[in-house]
């Protein structure tokens, strides 16, 4: 986890984010459902990488906000659209949660790396598309864009490959992560370190950009978060064990398998209770409370671990947008300079949007499931 989080850390604190900025928006296209589009992948991406919501929203939103509004996207939208997105990395490898929730379920880092991959954009769609992010809007007269009929498509490619090898390195970081665990070739923690190594080889010695000063504030922030998480770890592990020792998951699947025994009814109802406690609780301190008490359950129904971990994670990435726990919401609001009120209001599309792909991930094993069990 300290490797992983410095790693994205590096990144975050180089020109990486502006490098992965030019490149998703020669990509989708410079008006506004391409910008719509680089912006919810770009946030999740990015989110991914840094291991942190927060963090993309700080380094991030005072890029990508100026670049919706250039193409005449209401302001208020924007905010929504970059908030929630970048809730939206938290399937995607190597994020902290993902590998927290593996290490905590006892399944392979790995196979969560790579079942994240379809449900993480599944979730991407849903947020734009039933979020109504997509929906275009009449731009002001002072809004300035190129039609996609406007461009020269040979300038576009051209345009685009000049983004991408400008970015290379960073688009090679998350294969480097993953690629290290699934050949085999690493343990996660080699995996982590060489991931670190690369980090600071490419922003350092290639571009340029990792200063020692830099270096040691991303050592000092890593200390940090990780302290935090350590701290939250010892509190939730000593509750959760005297949960476990009072037999209280026995206690639940009899009370719950009482109730229902229709695996999509206790699906739909472990949706919504996962819901409200990710408002509640912190990320991490759910992933270590709630999982030993909701894996045995989950698995009673016949729900694979890995399949209930996704299912687990997705819902609590509404959690990032939902007070009072709600992180992102009260860093837009700072980033923004917007009330919160405001940054709420413009948020709670997301959240239908991504509790519907969260349903559908539920539901829909295969979507989960398929990569796993093609790979390994």
């Amino acid at each position: 986890l300290p490797l992983f989080t410095l790693a994205g850390l590096i990144f975050a604190n180089t020109q990486a984010a502006q490098r992965l900025s030019t490149l998703f928006t020669s990509a989708f296209g410079s008006g506004q459902k391409g910008s719509i589009l680089a912006v919810a992948c770009l946030c999740s991406c990015f989110t991914a990488l840094t291991g942190g919501s927060g963090v993309t929203i700080l380094a991030l939103g005072g890029l990508l906000l100026p670049l919706l509004l250039k193409v005449g996207y209401p302001e208020s939208k924007g905010i929504g659209l970059i908030t929630s997105a970048s809730s939206l990395g938290v399937l995607l490898a190597p994020s902290v949660p993902l590998i927290m929730y593996a290490i905590m379920a006892r399944v392979p880092i790995n196979t969560m790396f790579v079942a994240g991959l379809i449900p993480a954009a599944l979730m991407i769609v849903s947020l734009i598309v039933f979020g109504g992010f997509l929906r275009q809007s009449h731009p002001p007269s002072h809004a300035t864009y190129l039609k996609p009929s406007d461009g020269n498509l040979q300038h576009q490619w051209m345009s685009l490959r000049a983004a991408a090898w400008q970015a290379k390195w960073e688009l090679l970081s998350p294969l480097i992560a993953i690629g290290t665990l699934i050949s085999g070739i690493a343990t996660p923690t080699e995996g982590a370190a060489i991931t670190v190594v690369y980090a600071i080889v490419t922003q350092g010695l290639i571009h340029g950009e990792l200063k020692w000063s830099n270096f040691m504030h991303c050592l000092a922030q890593s200390a940090q978060i990780i302290g935090g998480i350590l701290l939250i770890m010892g509190m939730a592990l000593g509750l959760t064990n005297y949960l476990i020792d009072v037999g209280i998951p026995d206690l639940a699947s009899d009370w719950v398998q009482g109730i229902t025994r229709n695996p999509y009814v206790f699906l739909f109802a472990l949706n919504v209770f996962l819901f409200f406690a990710g408002a509640l609780m912190e990320i991490y301190a759910a992933i270590i409370v709630l999982v030993p008490l909701l894996l045995p359950l989950a698995m009673s129904y016949g729900i694979d671990p890995i399949h209930f971990g996704i299912i687990f994670l997705a819902n609590l990435e509404m959690g990032f947008l939902c007070p009072p726990a709600g992180m992102n919401i009260y860093f837009a609001s700072a980033v923004f300079n917007k009330p919160l009120k405001l940054v709420m209001q413009s948020v709670l599309p997301a959240l239908m949007a991504i509790f519907i792909g969260t349903v559908l991930l539920s539901w829909f094993p295969m979507l989960v499931m398929t990569l796993p069990k093609m790979i390994f």
